[in-house]
């Protein structure tokens, strides 16, 4: 069976990790709209300082479609997962399945000084 996507190490300001990033906020907007304290409204530049994030990973379709995003951050000595996505119309298909096993690589990552 074919895999429904593949992980690739993208920068934190790619555009297609910034676009799926975009889609997610969008989303949780609407879920969280009355909730104006959650940092979901926050602006995007306060939300993850772009120095903090040690990985990010976009997942694509066999033909090139980025439908999946996740990165890892540093929290202290700690990676901490953030703005883990499946665009809604590839969700129930195995996309972050395949997403997880590519977040247990950056584990070599040494802490920064």
């Amino acid at each position: 069976m074919t895999p429904p996507a593949t992980v690739c190490q993208r920068r934190w300001n790619d555009p297609d990790a910034i676009a799926l990033r975009a889609a997610m906020t969008g989303e949780m907007r609407q879920r969280y709209a009355d909730r104006l304290a959650d940092p979901i409204h926050l602006p995007d530049a306060q939300a993850i300082a772009p120095t903090s994030v040690a990985w990010t990973g976009v997942a694509y379709t066999a033909d090139a479609t980025p439908v999946g995003h996740a990165a890892l951050r540093w929290h202290g000595a700690d990676l901490e997962l953030k703005r883990m996505y499946v665009l809604p119309a590839h969700r129930g298909r195995g996309v972050a399945l395949v997403m997880r096993p590519a977040l247990t690589l950056p584990a070599k990552v040494t802490v920064p000084a």
